[in-house]
């Protein structure tokens, strides 16, 4: 896991199926009088690697980029930050057909062991 030190509310995790997820905390509420915690639902869940998430940080001085490595020994940059246009979401639609694969527009930078 790791703490956003940015944006104190963000968390992120990894799972052992290679899956991360960010986490908004201002989601957690508690319901009725009996302080029973609602289950929350991340805002961003993103299974990329094929192993287990071995490590995750947030960028200490930007929100939105994270750095996640597995043990599939893969090594990534994402920045959340980053939207897909039409056009963008056309190409990668076209690129999905033409060759298999999809790479999602966040993902800045994989370094493949």
């Amino acid at each position: 896991m790791s703490w956003n030190t940015h944006t104190k509310f963000l968390l992120a995790s990894g799972d052992d199926k290679g899956e991360f997820k960010i986490w908004d905390l201002r989601m957690i509420n508690t319901s009725g009088g009996n302080n029973q915690m609602q289950e929350i639902e991340p805002i961003t869940k993103t299974r990329w690697h094929t192993q287990a998430i071995t490590s995750i940080q947030f960028e200490p001085r930007e929100d939105s980029v994270l750095a996640v490595s597995s043990a599939d020994n893969k090594l990534t940059l994402w920045d959340f930050s980053v939207e897909m246009d039409e056009a963008e979401l056309k190409k990668q639609t076209e690129d999905l057909n033409t060759n298999g694969m999809f790479i999602p527009a966040q993902l800045m930078f994989l370094h493949q062991g």
